[in-house]
């Protein structure tokens, strides 16, 4: 057990802190923010921004307020949904630039449409978007999902528990030193 000296003395050395100041010790602590680093590490491509993603992930947490580890992934696995939708609209804006850079001088609004038609006609890259985004809006609408029947399940549970536990010395029967109010 800490003495209360002790407790004064870490507080006074934890106040003085100003947090990791060689190179090597902020990349360690960078992802303290997230719970272990490894929804990140899987979802981020080189060249992304971790950053990014972390202030997604922490905005998803503080939505989700996960309370044991269902919720935590459920949480995960929407941060993941909706930064791949997100990539997944970048793509198609640098696909479709591209193509329009393609295409021959004129009205813009020409130049996109021939691209998107060409793109459309003669490549899989839009279709395979289209699906991929489906496939992450639909990941993530479930995961909400998920958590909302999790939360009510357990909400059903404690009032049922409720209804169902009797606190101690509360019988239903009089107690055998009291008097019956019926027969008295």
């Amino acid at each position: 057990m800490s003495t209360e000296r002790k407790i004064l003395s870490s507080r006074a050395n934890g106040a003085k802190s100003l947090g990791p100041v060689t190179p090597e010790g902020k990349e360690r602590c960078k992802m303290n923010a997230l719970r272990h680093g490894l929804c990140a590490e899987v979802v981020l491509l080189d060249g992304e921004r971790s950053d990014a993603f972390e202030e997604l992930h922490a905005e998803i947490l503080a939505a989700f307020q996960p309370t044991d580890i269902n919720e935590l992934k459920l949480a995960e696995v929407a941060t993941a949904s909706l930064w791949r939708i997100a990539r997944g609209w970048e793509y198609e804006k640098r696909i479709m630039n591209k193509e329009i850079r393609r295409q021959p001088e004129g009205l813009a609004a020409d130049r996109a449409g021939d691209a998107f038609a060409e793109l459309a006609d003669n490549h899989r890259s839009l279709d395979l978007l289209l699906r991929y985004d489906t496939k992450f809006e639909r990941q993530y609408h479930r995961s909400l999902h998920r958590l909302e029947r999790l939360r009510e399940s357990r909400a059903r549970n404690i009032k049922i528990s409720e209804r169902t536990h009797r606190p101690p010395n509360s019988s239903p029967f009089n107690d055998i030193n009291e008097p019956n109010p019926v027969t008295a």
